[in-house]
């Protein structure tokens, strides 16, 4: 199959994010220390934690106290990877009132905002993550899919290629 520049762009970066990741425990176990069941401060979530656990625990943690940064974010990315777009984004809204500048919180917002079809929202709402931290491929990935769906053809190459540059520069950032 012959495939076009942007095409090859595309699957390029993918592979690289796919790659990034294939080293890490699955999506559904956070690096993070999390309160589960009793309350006991200090237990960590068993790693064979599918994401409706994962989502569960958090859920509790943030029941019994407002929550972090990361937990809010981490929450809106499982939820993300659900579907549960509505959900994602509340999360996301969350974590932002917590710190308004969180370049990984503002990319999860920018994900949902496209994925429900505001392309000229999410563009934006990923433009000014990738002002507060360049690095993230993730971004860059994104935010070519958007210019690509605009029609954009350029512009989504460029994207791609940032995103293949940063990730061969060692900057992959903690984005799931």
């Amino acid at each position: 199959m012959n495939m076009t520049p942007i095409h090859a762009q595309r699957a390029a970066l993918a592979a690289i994010l796919l790659a990034a990741t294939a080293f890490l425990p699955p999506l559904t176990v956070s690096a993070r220390e999390v309160t589960v069941g009793t309350g006991a401060a200090g237990t960590v979530a068993p790693t064979s934690a599918t994401p409706d656990d994962e989502i569960t625990s958090i859920k509790h943690e943030l029941a019994a106290h407002h929550g972090t940064l990361a937990d809010h974010t981490r929450l809106g990315f499982l939820l993300l990877g659900k579907g549960a777009l509505d959900e994602a984004m509340a999360s996301f809204d969350e974590a932002l009132a917590l710190s308004p500048r969180s370049p990984e919180a503002l990319t999860g917002k920018g994900i949902v905002l496209a994925r429900k079809g505001d392309l000229p929202q999410a563009q934006r709402v990923l433009r000014e993550a990738l002002f507060l931290n360049p690095d993230p491929a993730r971004t860059h990935y994104e935010l070519g899919l958007i210019y690509e769906k605009q029609g954009n053809t350029a512009a989504a190459i460029k994207e791609y290629k940032k995103g293949i540059s940063t990730s061969q520069q060692g900057k992959m950032r903690g984005l799931p």
